[in-house]
C-alpha cells in the first residue's frame, strides 16, 4: 500500500472514530436534556443514534454501541417525560 492510500484510510478511520465519540456525547446529553427539556433530549438522542449507526464499523465499536444504547435511553426518557408532562397539564388545568 502506498503512503497516499495509507493516509486516506487512516483519515477515514479517524472520522468514523470521531463519530463514535460524538454518538456517546450526544447520548449522554440526550439523557440529561430529556430530564429537563424532553424535546431537546429526543432530538439529541436521535442525533446520537444516527451517528452511532454510521460509526458501528469503526475501531471503536464498543463506544459506538454504548452511544446507541445511551441515545435510545435518552429518547425513551424524553418521550416518557413528555407524556407525563402532558398528563399533569391535563389534570391540573
Amino acid at each position: 500500500m502506498d503512503p497516499v492510500q495509507q493516509t486516506q484510510s487512516s483519515t477515514a478511520c479517524k472520522a468514523v472514530s470521531r463519530k463514535a465519540t460524538a454518538s456517546l456525547v450526544f447520548g449522554i446529553l440526550g439523557i440529561v436534556f430529556s430530564l429537563i427539556i424532553p424535546i431537546a433530549g429526543i432530538i439529541l438522542g436521535a442525533a446520537g443514534a444516527v451517528l452511532s449507526w454510521f460509526s458501528r464499523q469503526s475501531e471503536k465499536k464498543k463506544l459506538s454501541i454504548t452511544g446507541m444504547v445511551l441515545s435510545g435511553v435518552g429518547i425513551v426518557i424524553g418521550v416518557l417525560n413528555m407524556i407525563f408532562g402532558m398528563l399533569l397539564y391535563s389534570v391540573f388545568t
